[in-house]
């Protein structure tokens, strides 16, 4: 048995493991997550149409009835809210029912936490973009794809509120990509 000849660290090894494209990467994200986090406060008091809609079927989950949902909206972005409400409801020390009951009287903090779960979404889509497209296409490019999605640049689209194709389409755009990723290695079958 030989022994083991070392390999010459790599420049990713030399500068603490992450390149720097990376770390720029994860400052856009962090600065879009935070401008979207200012942004959320904006016009809570007459929240849109699709937030009530997604609002008040994930408060309705969290009675206990799962079954029913709107079928224009897929019930998993709302499952989620109302997992995030439930850990809210405890964090308060309040049960489910009576966090839940709020959203009839002040629902600021109810659409202020469904604006924050569409501004992470943001981010886990612009670092799910990055990780695909970087290797790919190089470095560069996955900041660029990163910095579109990370940074609140079409927010004007949406008025920064809480919208369900956000959510559908964050879940929608990492399961093309973990497709893709599959195809591409030839990991198919592994699907």
């Amino acid at each position: 048995m030989q022994p083991a000849v070392p390999r010459p660290a790599s420049r990713d090894e030399q500068h603490g493991g992450l390149h720097a494209w990376t770390w720029a990467t994860l400052a856009v994200c962090a600065v879009g997550l935070s401008l979207r986090a200012l942004n959320a406060h904006a016009d809570l008091g007459s929240p849109s149409v699709d937030e009530n809609d997604v609002v008040d079927q994930a408060v309705a989950f969290m009675g206990g009835e799962w079954r029913y949902h709107l079928l224009e909206y897929g019930p998993l972005p709302m499952y989620l809210l109302a997992g995030v409400y439930r850990l809210l409801a405890f964090a308060h020390g309040s049960p489910a029912l009576e966090y839940a009951s709020r959203v009839f009287f002040d629902g600021a903090e109810h659409f202020y936490v469904a604006r924050l779960l569409c501004a992470v979404c943001f981010c886990a889509v612009a670092l799910v973009c990055c990780s695909f497209v970087a290797p790919r296409f190089g470095r560069p490019a996955g900041f660029v794809g990163a910095a579109l999605l990370g940074l609140p640049c079409v927010d004007v689209l949406t008025d920064s509120t809480a919208r369900i194709d956000v959510m559908q389409g964050a879940f929608q755009l990492c399961t093309i990509i973990a497709l893709a990723s599959a195809l591409d290695g030839r990991r198919a079958l592994r699907y």
